[in-house]
């Protein structure tokens, strides 16, 4: 039946898509990235394994969120990357950002 279907579809694992921002206690910049598996992503940059990071390190997520379609954290990502969205996380993340002395270029 049509509600088996959908109770089906309800069980099947469900793959999340993660946008991420990191902080870089070394240059004290920002990296913001996206991927289907979160804890995998962040474990290589830790680990000097991601090209983009490894000189920046020590990294720490500071933030995350998660998408079902994974052309949606693309979007959300290229997002956060344009001046709209850097003003989005300067609202959102304001107090760690006093927290870490934090100067965002608005």
């Amino acid at each position: 039946t049509a509600f088996n279907a959908v109770i089906s579809a309800y069980n099947a694992p469900l793959v999340m898509y993660y946008v991420y921002l990191l902080y870089s206690e070394k240059d004290k910049h920002l990296y913001i990235g996206s991927t289907p598996d979160l804890r995998k992503r962040i474990l290589k940059h830790k680990t000097g394994r991601v090209r983009s990071t490894k000189n920046r390190r020590p990294l720490n997520l500071i933030y995350y969120e998660a998408d079902i379609l994974r052309l949606d954290a693309l979007r959300r990502e290229k997002y956060l990357k344009s001046g709209g969205g850097r003003k989005e996380l300067a609202k959102q993340l304001d107090s760690y950002f006093v927290k870490i002395e934090y100067e965002f270029s608005r």
